[in-house]
């Protein structure tokens, strides 16, 4: 089976970075790198109480962009349910 964007299931990795401790909840840099068809790097800043919820939350907002690229349609995107609901794209 060849893969390509259209077909493949996204995966990614990220890399958290602190920016802010001063206020709950903590400021998050986000660095999520996509594999191969989806070898794209995205950059979130993310407000989220911990840096699982805020990698989460940025791993998620990756998926849906590479969704959008494979054509599914807006109305099941906005249907995804959050699995990070305190965590929030700034």
């Amino acid at each position: 089976m060849i893969l390509d964007s259209k077909t493949a299931q996204p995966r990614c990795t990220c890399t958290v970075e602190l920016l802010s401790r001063l206020f709950r909840p903590y400021n998050f840099l986000v660095t999520v790198t996509g594999e191969p068809p989806h070898a794209f790097v995205r950059r979130y800043r993310i407000s989220a109480p911990t840096d699982n919820e805020a990698a989460t939350c940025a791993m998620q907002l990756f998926v849906k962009e590479c969704m959008a690229d494979q054509g599914v349609p807006e109305a099941v995107r906005k249907e995804i349910a959050s699995i990070t609901p305190r965590a929030k794209l700034q």
